[in-house]
C-alpha cells in the first residue's frame, strides 16, 4: 500500500470511530442531544484546516519513515516536543515542571547523541545523503 492510501485509510477509520462516538452519545440524548443539529455544519467548517494541515502532516510522516532508518526518524519526531515546549514557553510564558525539564533534557541528548554518531561514520552514498535530507525534511515539517 503505498503512503498516501495509508494515510487515507487511517484517516477514515478515525472518521468511522469519531461519528460512532458522537452518534451513540446523541443517541443518549441529555446535553449532548444536538450534536448533529445545525452547529455541526459551523464546527466542520472550522475543524477542517486543522485536519487537513493534521493529514498532510501525517503523510509527511509516513514520507520520513521510507527515507530515514527508524532510530533517526523518532529523535526528530520528539524534537517536535522541545521546540512545542520552548515556544510556548516564548509566547505564552508558561514554564514547564522540573519532571518536564528533565524529560526534554533526555529528549535532546538523545537527539544529539544520534546526531553524533551518525556524522561520525564513513560517508553516505549520494543518494543516501538526498533521501537522508528528504526524510528529515519530512519529519520536522
Amino acid at each position: 500500500m503505498n503512503k498516501l492510501g495509508l494515510v487515507f485509510c487511517c484517516e477514515v477509520v478515525k472518521l468511522a470511530i469519531a461519528s460512532a462516538a458522537l452518534a451513540v452519545e446523541a443517541l443518549r440524548g441529555g446535553e449532548r442531544a444536538e450534536i448533529f443539529s445545525r452547529k455541526t455544519a459551523r464546527s466542520v467548517m472550522l475543524c477542517s484546516l486543522p485536519a487537513l494541515i493534521y493529514v498532510i502532516q501525517n503523510l509527511c510522516v509516513q514520507t520520513a519513515y521510507s527515507e530515514l532508518d527508524s532510530i533517526t526518524c523518532n529523535c526528530l519526531n520528539q524534537t517536535k516536543l522541545i521546540t512545542t515546549a520552548a515556544a510556548l514557553f516564548a509566547i505564552k510564558g508558561v514554564r514547564q515542571s522540573a519532571r518536564q525539564m528533565v524529560a526534554l533534557g533526555l529528549v535532546s541528548g538523545g537527539a544529539m547523541l544520534l546526531a553524533v554518531r551518525d556524522s561520525g561514520g564513513q560517508r553516505a552514498a549520494a543518494g543516501a545523503g538526498e533521501a537522508t535530507a528528504k526524510g528529515v525534511a519530512m519529519i520536522l515539517a
